[in-house]
């Protein structure tokens, strides 16, 4: 009996020590199927700045966290999915002996023609196994951002104005991003809104934008609108253009949309009389009265020519000159505006505001009507809007260039495809200044712009410079914008197309 007892013990206790070590066998298996691999990045995104025109390298790194593998070394890969690029990473081949921390580095070369877009950057770490079991491998992949345009320009949200029938000001704050891989510099312009000037619109660009941006830092551009008094009602777009000054390729654009609401004038309200007689208030009556007295005045004096003469001096004609002033003073304004264009045919805006010394929104409303009712015709000549008498005929069609312009055209026909630099170091005037200029007199037939890796050569047309025909134009015809004032519907700014500062231009 004590036999069997024993024995009993015994076999539970050797059953006891083989499930111990099932267990752990089952613990170790486990462990060794499902090891812990961590892949980590130093950081998530990377840029590839293609704008420079070469093959950018994109550089990344980071570690891989390894616990319960049991393995004896770990294999790196690493590639760019759904390309071809060349990805490398350091180290290849790892041996472990137990839970470690491996870093690694890597390069991956993004061709030069490659698109813009989000590209998946791939590493793989695959475990040493026996060739019996499956391959053990984990993958982690980061972004590669690849850009070609240096610049981005956000536009800001519409603008609504309700119309006041007084000059307004507001300001359009636009966005714009460096989001190259270095330094820049970028020069801006407007390419809607031009033609509102003429209508007594001006649009500015404020502040100096000279100084180098740094990759990924906002700036804000503000674009400066005064709205006229007797603006219509409508939509108005308003584009800005943000462009890399050391790679011109690079340009983006943004548009922003002013509403003006027109006003709709309150409708009057009679006052409440105080009393009636036969359905009658006090205005029905005083006007009554006002022409009985007058039949009476005509019945009494009338019966004379001197008495009824006197009638009219002192009742009408205060009245008629009274009203009829104003309409005096308006046709006299259009007639002054008038016999100028008929003694001085061919006239431009700048001349007419300067001579006659009328308002911007005055001038531009009468030659509005005069040729709305045909007294007179309008030319365009290059840069110029010239006003004729109806009935003068134009024998031929001059061009006019300014100072600057002049010694642009000098400075290209004596040096054939200089480049625009080059022009802005020997006139000792801003990059923005020439372009804007160059722009102009190619548009005019006066030169010609080719791009030859990156640079704008400038050379002359032929046969157009020197041209005897081309006039002298005074110095009140220029006006350069130095820095930036704040915007007004003064005399001074009629026809002048103000790009920012250190631009010239004029409508």
């Amino acid at each position: 009996m004590r036999t069997s007892r024993g024995a009993k013990g015994f076999l539970m206790a050797f059953i006891a020590i083989l499930l111990v070590f099932s267990l752990l066998g089952m613990a170790s298996i486990s462990a060794d199927q499902s090891p812990s691999v961590s892949i980590n990045f130093d950081k998530e995104t990377a840029k590839a700045d293609l704008s420079l025109g070469i093959n950018y390298m994109v550089k990344y790194g980071g570690n891989i966290s390894l616990s319960g593998a049991k393995t004896d070394g770990i294999q790196l890969t690493a590639y760019v999915l759904k390309t071809n690029w060349d990805v490398t990473i350091s180290p290849t081949n790892v041996p472990i002996t137990g839970d470690t921390v491996v870093a690694f580095t890597g390069k991956a070369t993004v061709p030069k023609d490659a698109g813009e877009g989000v590209y998946q950057l791939r590493v793989k770490v695959t475990l040493n196994t026996p060739p019996s079991d499956p391959e053990r491998s984990f993958m982690k992949s980061m972004d590669i951002v690849v850009v070609k345009n240096r610049v981005a320009v956000q536009a800001p949200a519409d603008l609504e104005v309700q119309q006041k029938n007084v000059t307004q000001t507001f300001r359009l704050s636009f966005t714009v991003t460096n989001i190259g891989s270095t330094n820049d510099r970028f020069s801006y312009d407007i390419t809607n809104g031009i033609g509102f000037r003429d209508q007594g619109w001006l649009v500015d660009l404020l502040g100096d934008k000279d100084g180098a941006m740094s990759p990924e830092v906002p700036t804000q551009v503000v674009m400066n609108i005064t709205i006229p008094a007797d603006a219509p009602a409508g939509t108005y777009d308003f584009t800005m253009v943000a462009r890399s000054e050391d790679y011109p390729s690079s340009a983006s654009q943004a548009t922003a949309q002013v509403q003006v609401i027109g006003t709709t004038p309150p409708v009057a309200t009679p006052p409440k009389e105080a009393w009636s007689f036969l359905g009658l208030g006090y205005i029905a009556w005083s006007m009554i009265s006002i022409a009985i007295v007058g039949v009476c005045m005509i019945v009494v004096i009338g019966g004379t020519e001197v008495g009824y003469f006197a009638f009219l001096v002192w009742i009408f004609v205060p009245l008629y000159c009274r009203i009829m002033k104003e309409k005096v003073l308006d046709n006299f304004t259009r007639g002054e505006i008038y016999g100028y264009i008929k003694a001085n045919p061919g006239a431009h805006y700048m001349e007419l505001q300067s001579q006659l010394d009328l308002p911007n929104g005055v001038l531009a409303h009468h030659l509005m009507v005069l040729e709305r009712e045909e007294f007179v015709k309008v030319h365009r000549d290059g840069l110029y809007k010239r006003f004729y008498p109806r009935h003068v005929k134009v024998l031929r069609k001059e061009k006019h260039l300014s100072r600057i312009q002049k010694q642009l055209m000098d400075e290209v026909d004596r040096h054939p495809g200089i480049s625009q630099t080059t022009l802005a170091k020997y006139l000792e005037e801003s990059k923005q200044v020439i372009s804007y200029h160059i722009r102009v007199l190619h548009k005019a037939g006066f030169v010609n712009v080719q791009k030859e890796g990156g640079v704008s050569k400038v050379s002359a047309v032929k046969g157009m410079w020197p041209a005897k025909e081309v006039e002298e134009v005074s110095e009140v015809e220029e006006v350069v914008v130095t820095e930036a004032a704040p915007a007004s519907a003064g005399s001074g700014d009629a026809g002048v197309s103000r790009i920012g500062p250190g631009h010239i231009g004029r409508i």
